[in-house]
């Protein structure tokens, strides 16, 4: 009980030093060296994620992570209050690694999926103005009239922008695909030069449709597959609840006014295993069961 009682107020007190430390400006004196070192470490941790982030296209700043840090280190300090476990501060050490770059991977596949919606919107109002408009610049400036997804507004406006500066059509339709970054419109875009270099044949027009058209067979089968994906993630979360059942029924068995699960050592770590279990398989299961936004 005592060295359990020890680990917990180590481990609370190494996390206000830390806190302490990092928003402490380095000063003179004696341990004044070990402040900075502190300091870099975790301005060093949340460049990192920044990048990840700036990689990911996803929009984030030092205050979204300083939060989920600030929060892990509160839902660690009450489930200690609650149970007085000292091992469940170890689970904020897990939250405070992993948390943020799970939350950027989901909102990078989100903004993937978004993304190529909005395109084949986009594509589908080009390509029907196509015939009219006798061109794809034209085509375009048309839909920037009619309005489009601001997703895809800014794009759209600098491939007109690019072609008035004298950059021609395949070079813009290139820049264009390097800027979605899709696998599935690379082959759209090649379609799209094709129909160019022919002007735009009766033919060519048939050949973008059905290119268009295996695009949205594409989406519909993602739209299917992430509903799918949904439903195995909510049998993924009632299984871990229906796990967590075990320690709760056992711990209603009481030895005296003792409860094993609290008030024992083993009973302690056996909650700690299953709360960093819990965690992992939330994590890797929804990692698994996520679609891969890099095959899109």
């Amino acid at each position: 009980m005592k060295l359990v009682s020890l680990i917990s107020a180590g481990l609370l007190t190494s996390w206000s030093i830390l806190a302490y430390s990092f928003y402490t400006i380095p000063g003179k004196g004696r341990g004044g060296m070990m402040r900075p070192c502190v300091k870099n470490y975790w301005s060093s941790r949340i460049d990192r994620v920044q990048i990840e982030a700036a990689q990911a296209g996803v929009p984030w700043n030092a205050r979204h992570t300083i939060q989920l840090w600030c929060g892990s280190i509160l839902l660690a300090g009450f489930l200690f209050l609650v149970t007085r476990n000292g091992w469940l501060f170890l689970i904020s050490g897990v939250l405070t690694g992993a948390l943020p770059g799970m939350l950027i991977q989901m909102k990078y596949r989100q903004q993937r999926i978004e993304l190529l919606e909005c395109l084949v919107v986009a594509l589908r109002q080009i390509i029907a103005r196509i015939p009219d408009q006798g061109g794809l610049i034209k085509a375009i400036e048309s839909t920037l009239q009619c309005g489009t997804d601001p997703k895809m507004d800014p794009m759209l406006r600098e491939m007109v922008q690019e072609i008035g500066l004298g950059i021609s059509v395949p070079e813009a339709l290139v820049h264009w695909k390097q800027r979605i970054g899709m696998r599935k419109f690379d082959k759209m875009a090649g379609t799209l030069l094709q129909a160019h270099s022919k002007g735009w044949s009766p033919a060519a027009m048939q050949s973008l449709n059905k290119a268009l058209q295996a695009m949205e067979a594409d989406l519909q089968a993602i739209r299917l597959v992430r509903q799918k994906s949904r439903q195995y993630k909510r049998q993924l979360y009632f299984m871990v609840l229906t796990a967590w059942s075990f320690p709760f029924i056992l711990s209603l068995l009481r030895v005296g006014d003792a409860n094993i699960y609290r008030d024992s050592p083993a009973g302690r770590l056996l909650v700690f295993a299953y709360a960093a279990g819990s965690l992992v398989t939330i994590a890797k299961g929804g990692e698994c069961l996520s679609l891969n936004a890099d095959e899109l």
